[in-house]
């Protein structure tokens, strides 16, 4: 496939799929984004490796799952010497940059980047980023959440209280709009990562007013039978966010009103961010490369937004797990059914780069979807988390907790995952079918999280080796 000379990966931070109009959300005002779906292939089943902020992101920057690159939650970075797309991509002779969100630790890592500018998590009002340095030029101390007005009232869904140009995700569009023209004589390789629609859900007032009444669906109902559902059970267990310092709020107990203020400014923040988006396309297109440049548009993760009574992310219900997923390429438009993962847009871009990592990306290539709306490269799609795992065959979901809690969804007949069938008897040579390949993906990942730790007690045993090695060859 032809080599593009501009490569742009665009992704937001807790996005579920069904969040867009061109994946049902005929709500949203998002023209940009919009407009880019139009132009390109809209993929409809795209699976993140975890519903969770650094895990994916490791597997983004690795092409590998969290149980083979050791990143298993947000408190955990990758090991130096993991190879990286961006060691692929300097090597085609890509100039790589990123804008925005990383969530790397320490959080200001190069990590292949030659150039970064910096704007970590909204709750991360400590970090001295670049985003930091600009609000103090504006005579503005980044505040912590719960300092912003109204944060405790709305349960973490306050107005943003400075002007809309100095917000976040504002910042980020600005900047990578100036970067790409003052870039655009040579090829570049560019990482922009929004931090919206992520909590707390703090956009300026005048986008979450844009849906004060536009129908935005309520929240899916909590299980009625609760020993039914151990996700909802596990999660109501932990009450997340009390004992954390930047959150401060119990979520799990938000009212149906602060919910559905979540909501309104949920997808205000998604209209800032297309708006910034839109100034990226603009910047591509003033600088004469917009025909000339792959857009790849993606998020890390969902968010639950009350849905099942559950918030924020961790868990493997649609709008946790399932993400949107666009591709700009300028050959190809329409929508692809495949199920595809986040680690499958990783091997494209290796495959793209021309370049074979040494640690094997786990991902396929998602380049034959592009060319073929009816191709497949998957059978199934997983997921992980510390304590618990999925595994999805495009109609059934199997979710296996440590604790020995399992769960299973027919999401052709239960979209909205109501039902747990997973002692249903008919289903139970589907389920020994689904532990099979998630015991072998696991496997999978086992080893190549041991290849990568392998070493010697003492060096000189690697020469002793290959000289023997080498007398076998005679």
């Amino acid at each position: 496939m032809p080599q593009p000379r501009y490569v742009l990966l665009i992704t937001t931070d807790q996005q579920r799929f069904d969040s867009l109009p061109s994946y049902g959300a005929d709500f949203a005002i998002t023209p940009n984004l919009d407009r880019l779906a139009a132009q390109g292939v809209v993929f409809d089943r795209c699976y993140v490796p975890a519903p969770v902020c650094a895990p994916t992101r490791a597997s983004i920057m690795s092409g590998q799952f969290p149980s083979a690159h050791g990143v298993i939650d947000n408190v955990s970075w990758l090991q130096p010497g993991i190879p990286k797309w961006t060691d692929a991509a300097r090597a085609a002779g890509y100039r790589t940059a990123a804008i925005g969100k990383m969530h790397f630790a320490p959080w200001d890592l190069m990590e292949g980047f030659e150039e970064r500018i910096t704007c970590e998590d909204k709750r991360h009002f400590y970090i001295p980023d670049d985003h930091a340095q600009f609000m103090k030029e504006h005579g503005i101390d980044r505040p912590h959440p719960k300092d912003v007005p109204g944060y405790f009232e709305s349960c973490g869904a306050p107005d943003f209280p400075f002007a809309p140009e100095l917000h976040p995700d504002a910042f980020i569009a600005e900047r990578s709009a100036a970067w790409i023209e003052q870039n655009a004589a040579e090829s570049f390789a560019l990482w922009v990562s929004f931090v919206g629609p992520h909590d707390p859900y703090d956009p300026p007032a005048q986008y979450s007013q844009l849906y004060a009444d536009t129908g935005i669906p309520a929240p899916i109902p909590a299980p009625d039978d609760p020993a039914r559902a151990p996700s909802y059970r596990a999660q109501s267990a932990v009450q997340p966010g009390v004992e954390n310092s930047v959150f401060r709020v119990d979520a799990t107990a938000a009212t149906p009103q602060q919910i559905a203020q979540w909501r309104r400014h949920y997808f205000g923040s998604i209209t800032l961010i297309d708006e910034g988006i839109g100034r990226i396309m603009d910047s591509l297109n003033r600088a004469g490369i917009l025909e000339q440049t792959l857009i790849i548009f993606t998020s890390d993760h969902g968010d639950a937004l009350g849905d099942h009574g559950m918030v924020f992310k961790s868990f493997f219900y649609e709008p946790m797990v399932h993400v949107p997923l666009i591709v700009r390429d300028g050959h190809h438009r329409g929508r692809r059914a495949a199920l595809t993962g986040t680690l499958d847009v990783v091997a494209y871009l290796h495959e793209l780069f021309g370049q074979t990592p040494d640690s094997p990306v786990q991902g396929r290539s998602i380049g034959p979807l592009l060319q073929d709306k009816d191709a497949a490269i998957n059978d199934y799609v997983f997921s992980e988390m510390r304590d618990r795992v999925m595994v999805f065959d495009g109609r059934y979901k199997y979710i296996h907790a440590q604790d020995g809690q399992h769960e299973l969804y027919d999401l052709a007949n239960d979209h909205y995952e109501l039902h747990n069938i997973v002692d249903d008897q008919p289903l139970q040579p589907q389920i020994g079918e689904l532990r099979a390949a998630l015991i072998a993906h696991q496997m999978e990942s086992t080893k190549l999280h041991g290849e990568r730790r392998r070493t010697v007690a003492y060096a000189p045993r690697l020469q002793m080796e290959q000289e023997y090695r080498k007398e076998r060859q005679h």
